[in-house]
């Protein structure tokens, strides 16, 4: 069942299905004649007044690929209008969240298909992405955030598995490890990830239970500031009980690095495809622009900012299979059953190996926050930043996420709003609607 395609067992079910491999294309141009050509058409299941159990979880899908899709073009709105705060916006994000409950609890045994999978961890990470600076219901809860944080850095762990696998581990970040650079005078900066062995070890060192000087708190603020008013956010006031920005409750570009990540995957997957050039620039960008606001906004100290955001590509498998490995065998033998953010880096000469382009892309940007020809730190990390617009950052993000939003067929009840379904007139919708499903003219506006 792909998404949209409620008619699965009726005489209409090739002009409804949407195949992913043509990457969202629905022209249909001979859909009239094989309308005409079918024999007698067997009746739709939705034309059946019984409580069919196909028909009832392909409506639901209808259902929640339609909310779903209207709630990620809200959330894009209200994001170019500076208003996340918006009723209407609210309103259709609850109503994702109450059908999808209810969606779960009537069919707790079906896995979303591709496409509608892809629109769930879309909207997902457009909803955080675009409400990451404000106070707004979607925004985790506290325990939520900081069971994220842990798994974040448990899978950047994993990632890198060891210290040849460092990101950071070919660059000098010497000037990272010293902390009075930052004014992070009361910080331990010389324990880092390369000094713990586990997560559980780094996680509850003691360099995580500081708080910055009263200098550095300052500097700080100035800087949040700074991006709120380059972005055009609303600007806050440190010294009441507003901020929310740079502070420990709010979603940092790091918090949502593996979510979009998995938003990029999940189209590649789609498309069967790797990442392209373009996307890659993008992600490490991503990368880049996270580590400048751990340190410039949310006062991280050491390298392992870099290191957890740059911890993605190939992961190699920690103990590879045999070749004679048998059917009946628990895993697949293709790289140690790869995620599909790792499939996505693949070579695609050579699945085993990383995508040269992405190591070298990779590469310059960590080696962008490692060289410093400035005197501090501070200013060689403002410098990047000048560099790497934050503005502009963010406008691309919010074009791709504009063109993912876009890049599916759009759901039924869309089209139906719009009078014809694709590959079908106005007429010829109107006569499937009162044919094939009892449907009057009047329903919904399909009317000439």
């Amino acid at each position: 069942m792909t998404s949209g395609n409620a008619f699965r067992d009726g005489a209409h079910a090739q002009l409804l299905a949407t195949n992913a491999a043509t990457n969202g294309d629905t022209t249909h141009a001979h859909a009239h004649k094989r309308r005409k050509l079918l024999p007698s058409p067997p009746q739709a299941n939705i034309f059946t007044k019984t409580g069919d159990d196909t028909v009832s979880l392909e409506v639901d899908h209808m259902i929640l690929d339609y909310l779903s899709y209207e709630a990620t073009k809200a959330v894009l709105a209200s994001r170019k209008s500076s208003d996340m705060h918006l009723p209407s916006l609210e309103n259709k994000l609850t109503m994702v969240d109450t059908f999808l409950e209810m969606f779960k609890a009537r069919h707790p045994s079906y896995v979303p298909d591709a496409e509608l999978r892809f629109r769930l961890l879309l909207l997902k990470f457009a909803t955080l992405y675009c409400s990451r600076f404000d106070r707004a219901t979607a925004v985790p809860s506290h325990h939520a955030l900081h069971g994220l944080r842990e798994n974040n850095t448990a899978r950047a762990m994993s990632w890198i598995q060891n210290a040849d696998r460092m990101p950071s581990g070919n660059c000098d970040l010497s000037g990272f490890e010293s902390g009075s650079s930052l004014d992070h005078s009361n910080v331990d900066a010389n324990t880092s990830l390369r000094q713990h062995d586990n997560v559980e070890s780094w996680r509850n060192d003691a360099r995580h239970k500081t708080t910055p000087t009263a200098r550095q708190q300052a500097y700080l603020e100035s800087r949040r500031a700074y991006t709120l008013k380059v972005l055009k956010r609303p600007a806050e006031d440190d010294l009441y009980e507003d901020a929310f920005y740079g502070t420990s409750a709010c979603l940092s570009l790091l918090d949502l690095l593996p979510s979009f990540m998995g938003v990029i995957a999940a189209r590649n997957e789609l498309n069967n495809s790797n990442l392209s050039t373009g996307l890659m620039e993008l992600a490490a960008q991503f990368m880049l622009q996270a580590s400048l606001e751990q340190y410039l906004a949310c006062g991280a100290t050491g390298c392992d900012a870099i290191d957890e955001a740059f911890a993605w590509g190939l992961k190699p498998a920690k103990s590879p299979k045999k070749a004679n490995t048998t059917a009946h065998d628990d895993g697949d033998d293709t790289a140690d059953l790869l995620s599909e953010v790792d499939r996505m880096f693949q070579n695609e000469d050579h699945n085993s190996q990383e995508n040269p382009d992405w190591h070298d892309i990779k590469a310059s940007h960590i080696a962008e926050l490692a060289h410093s020809d400035s005197e501090t730190l501070r200013q060689h990390l403002e410098d990047v930043a000048y560099g790497y617009p934050i503005a502009e950052f963010e406008e691309t993000v919010l074009q791709l996420l504009a063109g993912l939003a876009a890049s599916l067929p759009e759901p039924v009840f869309s089209q139906l709003e719009k009078g014809s379904l694709d590959g079908m007139s106005r007429a010829e919708t109107q006569g499937f609607l009162r044919d094939d499903c009892g449907l009057d003219a009047h329903w919904p506006a399909v009317s000439n």
